[in-house]
């Protein structure tokens, strides 16, 4: 049995994180006697642990990465030397390919003079980014952006750049090329690791909006993996780790990504609006609606009854009927005030039609049900009815009566979806201000599929997130390695910003100072953050005394310069 121990690492209070050092028991004090060797320290992980930041891999973020952070604690405690797969100078590379969308990192070029939001751009990529290392024999950092636990046994995921992983292409040797992650990881042999893997298998099911699924795309990127997929293959890479029993690691699970700014941005109900715009938009709204559902009605219903009555009167053949109706329907939508149908109909028939047709919109009851149907559409979010203040986005939705509908509490819009917010503000101002707003103004502004999660794909998330997260706690139970719960831990932050090194740690956009521009990775503060936690648990649980580092040292969002 191996000589490590389960450990679980809870953020116990807001007072231990402001201690700078912390007073660790003895490993005696634990039943334990372990030593840990950090000769050779291995991190094994994705864009996290590779230092991703601001929606690419660039040397300087890289430089910041919490395992490079931590090897640089480890040298008091005995690591011999850190190596990572630093990417060339310049704004780095988001994991694109040339021609397919290939930039560099995101960049904060300042804010929206009247509504105060961040203005952002993406910054040329680095020259050959993908170019291979020069050493790729002697690389610690083995973290890989944008994989996924369902890839680590895939053979030539670095074969080239196109048809596998460009990060990881780069960071291995022609030699290696058909070789699994898996493979190249465990011939490391490392004395000590981390192992911070799994995040990708749900984020891009979650950062599409769950569009293809979850079973994903034909490449499989969007989906998520399936929870028995992930723990075999996730169970057989750390039983691959551990096969000499004196190698330690710690373990960390998966922060929930409706923790991060790319979920809490953006409110569902994040469009404000005052009384007299919300009015406004409700009256040009009803210009384009109302028509649309009184047409709507008069063709389901209206026609098929005043035809019924024609041919009960014996003016038209049943037989006719339903090639008469349709003729009459298509005609009536192209020109409501004097349908003209083709194929030949007895002008009488015809006239007694739209007689009949206009003396029934023209009756109360009709009005009245129409008005109620209205009211309906309207209590079922199918129809937008603005107030003042807070007002819920709105979606297209092709199963919606009205073709869209208002999103509901619950429901997470993506960070990247906040333009189309900016635009939806934009265009009702500017309808006010012409005192015209079509149908075509607005439907660039509404949000698709891809731009939020409804509420079954919430649940798909958090039920996955739950699933793997005790997939990684059981093997850490199993194996008596170290589990660093980083899920509890962000989630916490959600609610109880932390205080640190004198500086105040949130999860907000830009100004919480943990995550970086694409709202999913962290700032290298964000990265000394949580090396800090990794050291925490270390000394809390091993009686070792790694010295914590200072937060303040590291940067968080960069600002532009006034």
């Amino acid at each position: 049995m191996k000589k490590a121990f389960y450990y679980l690492f809870l953020l116990f209070s807001s007072l231990v994180f402001g201690c700078a050092e912390i007073d660790a028991p003895s490993p005696s004090a634990r039943g334990e006697n372990v030593t840990l060797d950090f000769t050779n320290y291995i991190a094994i992980g994705n864009s996290l642990t590779a230092g991703f930041s601001d929606g690419a891999l660039y040397l300087e973020a890289q430089e910041t990465s919490f395992p490079a952070i931590l090897a640089e604690r480890f040298q008091t405690v005995g690591l011999e030397g850190f190596e990572q797969p630093l990417m060339p100078e310049g704004n780095g590379a988001n994991g694109l390919t040339e021609g397919n969308g290939l930039a560099g990192h995101i960049s904060l070029n300042g804010f929206d003079e009247s509504t105060g939001a961040p203005i952002l751009g993406v910054l040329p990529p680095s020259a050959n980014p993908y170019e291979k290392v020069s050493n790729t024999e002697t690389l610690n950092n083995y973290g890989v952006p944008g994989l996924r636990v369902s890839e680590i046994n895939i053979p030539g995921l670095g074969i080239n750049t196109e048809l596998g992983n460009p990060f990881f292409f780069r960071m291995i040797s022609s030699d290696d090329a058909m070789s699994t992650y898996q493979q190249v990881v465990v011939e490391k042999d490392p004395t000590f690791f981390t192992c911070w893997l799994g995040s990708n298998d749900i984020l891009g099911y979650a950062s599409s909006g769950g569009v293809d699924g979850i079973e994903g795309n034909a490449e499989g990127r969007t989906g998520l993996t399936p929870i028995s997929d992930f723990e075999n293959a996730y169970n057989a890479f750390i039983d691959a780790l551990i096969a000499d029993e004196e190698t330690q690691g710690v373990l960390l699970n998966l922060p929930s990504v409706m923790a991060t700014p790319l979920f809490t941005t953006v409110p569902w109900n994040g469009l404000p609006l005052d009384a007299a715009t919300a009015n406004v938009a409700n009256l040009a709204l009803a210009s384009i609606l109302d028509p649309q559902i009184e047409t709507q009605a008069i063709v389901t219903t209206v026609i098929p009854s005043v035809v019924d009555q024609l041919v009960q009167g014996g003016q038209l053949s049943e037989d006719d009927s339903a090639a008469y109706i349709a003729d009459y329907t298509a005609a009536y939508i192209e020109n409501p005030e004097d349908p003209q149908p083709e194929g030949g109909w007895d002008t009488n028939i015809v006239d007694a039609t739209t007689a009949g047709v206009n003396q029934v919109i023209a009756s109360d009851e009709f009005q009245t049900t129409l008005a109620q149907q209205i009211a309906g559409l309207k209590a079922l979010g199918f129809y937008p009815d603005f107030v003042e203040g807070a007002n819920p986005l709105i979606a297209i939705d092709e199963t919606s009566p009205t073709g869209f509908r208002n999103l509901v509490e619950g429901e997470l819009v993506l960070l990247t979806a906040s333009s189309k917010l900016s635009l939806l503000a934009q265009v009702i101002a500017e309808g006010i201000a012409s005192g015209s707003l079509s149908l075509e103004d607005i439907l660039p502004a509404l949000l698709t599929d891809e731009n939020f999660l409804n509420l079954e794909e919430v649940e798909n998330v958090n039920t996955f997130t739950e699933a793997y997260n005790q997939v990684i706690e059981n093997k850490a139970m199993d194996e008596n390695l170290v589990l660093l719960d980083i899920n509890s831990i962000l989630n916490d932050i959600v609610e109880n910003p932390v205080s640190q090194d004198g500086l105040t740690l949130s999860t907000d956009f830009i100004s919480g100072g943990l995550f970086s521009l694409d709202g999913t990775h962290l700032t290298p503060r964000g990265y000394s953050f949580l090396a800090n936690e990794v050291i925490r648990t270390l000394n809390l649980g091993f009686g070792v005394r790694i010295p914590s580092v200072s937060i303040s040292q590291y940067r968080g969002v960069i600002f532009p310069n006034n």
